[in-house]
């Protein structure tokens, strides 16, 4: 199988080798001999380091955050690069070559670096789909080390040659777990585990031996292969089948009553909270549908939880995704992981203090010594800081929390009152389009970079900026959901009608209030995309215009939710539009950059533009809407709408605040549409950049049973013939396809 970190580390051997060989003079090719190696060790300790500082930085949201991602991507894929090239050249080296033995007692320090730190193990979701080709690299990695060893024998038959035998253990250790970690998170295997990975219920406590209930999960346990072969035509099997369910169930509790049966603690209880939830939704993820009997309705239902919480919930379940796909914390934080974690520990601080007291006794150079100090030190310093950061995650403190040592309980009590909790998403990035049309380029040289970034990529990303997702913003999304959540109730947990309630894009909002009769089809007849650039201009527009007309102090909260939710779905179309739905939305932005740029012409000052724009008699807006369609240009469209929107004020005799609470209402609409349509592997994969709030209302929304891939079914006549009663069991959702319909 082809590896390309591996081939391309061979063909730059060879071209060095080759190239230096006939350019460098004899004393400059010996300097270089003995340096090389040294090099590449210490920069591959120090690319480690980097790692596991900035690897899981990455999943949260910021001003920085694309930047953070390409040092990431660059030090991730330069890691294995830089390992694998020293690896090589140790392959390639002569005899007399090689200087000191120390020289090769760095090997399976190497090795040990191609494991990774435990912070990032894939970059994106397709390096996970490659786990055969590392798996292959490992076999050819620990090759190399060892035919290293063999080659060089007369030269190492010290005791540094035994001392190297446990660092080539730890180093197989830590690859086998990042193959191990990229297999796990497999595109197959996680699709796989959602239904049947009982790895992950290692943070629930296990019933005592003498339960009852116990006792009858194992008879079902023992019987459940005969049991699932048939197909249930016998009624006295089936009913026996039923009897079991209901024996197991934990009654209709919802999971707020379930943490009171528990007796959960409130200082972890959102850890327990989200870790339940994320168990019941981790399908989603893999694009599979949830079909649940109605009776199990009150999954869906989050009381006594408020907008801070719920965001919190949804922010640590994410938090648990990442870790699952992009880390090794999942199989770090198990039982096998831990006494794996520990041998490591252990014979990586034993060969330190073996070399302590060996290396006194030999006449090695104090740089080459320095060196073996510096990655033994290194290596423990990794170790330690990777089992803090793993107790002070989420995940962490959920595991010790839930154990039945009181010693671990209480060191995971203390971590939940040193620690801060999530808040939820922190930041939303944001971009208007009339400022990255009309104002000066931040980046020189344009139309040279343009040939590369023809998409205008790096002056979109400095035009963007970032806001704080504030508790109004929260509390705004979050009761408009309840209320959806209510009317789907109301309807009967209607499939059908849940589609048609996830489809309204504003139109909706627009109908009920009948004021703007001739704006319904800019959120129903047009392309999403396009629906998106006509009311971004035209929120741009009244929030200029209100602004410039000192009424900020007159315009409510929801004025400030509109233009950050607008901005934030122009970002969206800007830099992610595989989370839109499809379009032309790339064409609708070019044409309508190029009808503001003419019509600005870059010379009147914003606020006088914008009163021109309002200014227009209607023969001209018509004139100029006909030319701008042509185009696909949703400029003067949307100013159009901005000026029906300022009709309300006027004509129907509104206050602002009530048309910025339209305006917001219409823009949450697009949002959760938006939510809806996006595929979930989408959102798992946009991960790899950084959250997105896009992301955190879909999955609050399949909280509440708002998904297409969640279908509510009532149970079929022939199970109510015999008295079934689907029923949910919190403790065993490892059972997670057994309550399906």
């Amino acid at each position: 199988m082809f590896d390309f970190p591996v081939a391309t580390a061979l063909l730059f051997v060879e071209i060095k080798d080759a190239a230096f060989l006939k350019t460098l003079s004899e004393a400059m090719l010996s300097l270089f001999v003995k340096w090389e190696l040294r090099a590449m060790v210490v920069l591959s300790l120090t690319v480690q380091l980097i790692l596991i500082r900035y690897g899981n930085r990455r999943k949260f949201s910021g001003k920085d955050i694309k930047l953070l991602s390409f040092l990431v991507w660059t030090m991730y894929l330069f890691a294995t690069w830089l390992a694998t090239v020293a690896l090589s050249t140790l392959l390639r080296s002569r005899r007399e070559q090689i200087t000191s033995p120390l020289v090769i007692f760095w090997t399976p320090f190497l090795l040990l670096h191609l494991g990774g730190p435990d912070t990032i193990t894939a970059y994106s979701l397709s390096d996970n789909e490659l786990w055969p080709r590392h798996f292959f690299g490992l076999c050819f990695q620990i090759g190399v080390a060892i035919y290293v060893y063999v080659k060089f024998w007369t030269l190492t038959v010290t005791k540094l040659t035994f001392l190297a035998i446990p660092i080539f253990i730890v180093g197989i250790i830590k690859y086998g777990e990042r193959v191990w970690a990229l297999y796990k998170a497999s595109s197959k295997r996680f699709r796989k585990s959602v239904f049947s990975d009982t790895q992950s219920f290692d943070l629930q406590q296990r019933p005592s031996k003498g339960n009852m209930k116990e006792r009858v999960w194992a008879l079902f346990k023992a019987c459940s292969t005969r049991f699932r072969k048939s197909v249930f035509s016998d009624t006295q099997s089936f009913q026996l089948e039923v009897d079991l369910q209901q024996g197991l169930s934990n009654g209709k509790m919802k999971l707020e009553e379930y943490l009171d049966h528990r007796q959960i603690k409130k200082e972890y209880r959102y850890l327990q909270r989200a870790f339940h939830l994320f168990q019941v939704f981790r399908p989603l993820f893999s694009d599979l549908k949830l079909r649940i009997y109605k009776d199990l309705c009150y999954i869906f239902e989050m009381p006594e939880v408020t907008a801070e919480e719920a965001f919190q919930i949804v922010e640590i379940e994410l938090s648990f995704l990442y870790d699952k796909l992009y880390t090794k914390i999942p199989i770090v934080l198990t039982r096998q992981g831990v006494i794996l974690r520990c041998i490591c520990l252990s014979f990586t601080v034993s060969t330190l203090i073996a070399f302590l007291t060996v290396i006194g006794k030999h006449g090695y150079s104090k740089v080459d010594i320095g060196i073996s100090y510096l990655l033994m030190v290194g290596a423990i310093f990794l170790e330690i800081y990777s089992a803090i950061l793993h107790l002070c995650s989420d995940r962490g403190i959920l595991w010790l929390t839930s154990r039945n040592n009181r010693y671990l309980k209480a060191i995971g009590s203390k971590l939940v009152l040193l620690t801060k909790p999530n808040k939820g998403i922190r930041s939303m990035a944001q971009h208007s389009l009339l400022d990255y049309c009309l104002q000066p380029r931040k980046l020189k040289l344009a139309a040279v970079l343009n040939i590369f970034d023809t998409e205008d990529n790096l002056e979109k990303y400095f035009r963007t900026s970032w806001e704080d997702v504030n508790p109004d913003l929260q509390n705004f999304i979050y009761s408009r959901l309840l209320q959806k959540r209510q009317k789907y109730r109301e309807n009967g947990f209607d499939f059908k009608y849940l589609s048609e309630l996830l489809d309204e894009r504003g139109y909706n909002v627009l109908a009920e209030h009948n004021k703007l009769p001739d704006t319904y089809w800019s959120v129903s007849e047009a392309e999403f995309t396009h629906s998106v650039l006509l009311w971004h201009i035209a929120t741009d527009i009244v929030y200029s215009d209100d602004h410039h007309s000192f009424r900020a102090g007159n315009l409510g909260p929801h004025c400030d939710i509109s233009k950050r939710l607008s901005d934030y779905m122009m970002y969206l179309l800007f830099l992610c539009p595989a989370m839109l739905p499809e379009g032309i939305g790339n064409i609708r932005h070019q044409d309508t950059c190029i009808e503001a740029k003419n019509f600005f012409h870059r010379k009147l000052r914003f606020k006088e533009a914008i009163e021109g724009l309002f200014g227009i008699d209607i023969e001209s807006r018509s004139f100029f809407v006909e030319m701008g369609s042509r185009r696909k240009s949703a400029f003067f469209e949307g100013c159009r709408i901005a000026y029906q929107l300022k009709d309300l004020i006027s004509n129907y005799h509104w206050d602002h605040q009530e048309k910025w609470k339209l305006i917001a209402e219409v823009w949450l609409e697009m949002l959760t549409y938006a939510a809806s349509q996006c595929s979930w592997k989408e959102h798992a994969r946009q991960l790899q950049q950084g959250e997105e709030l896009l992301t955190h209302v879909a999955l609050l929304m399949a909280h509440l049973g708002l998904s297409k891939k969640i279908n509510l079914v009532p149970v079929p006549q022939r199970l109510t013939d015999v008295s079934f009663k689907p029923s949910w069991d919190w403790d065993r959702l490892d059972r997670l396809a057994y309550y399906l319909a």
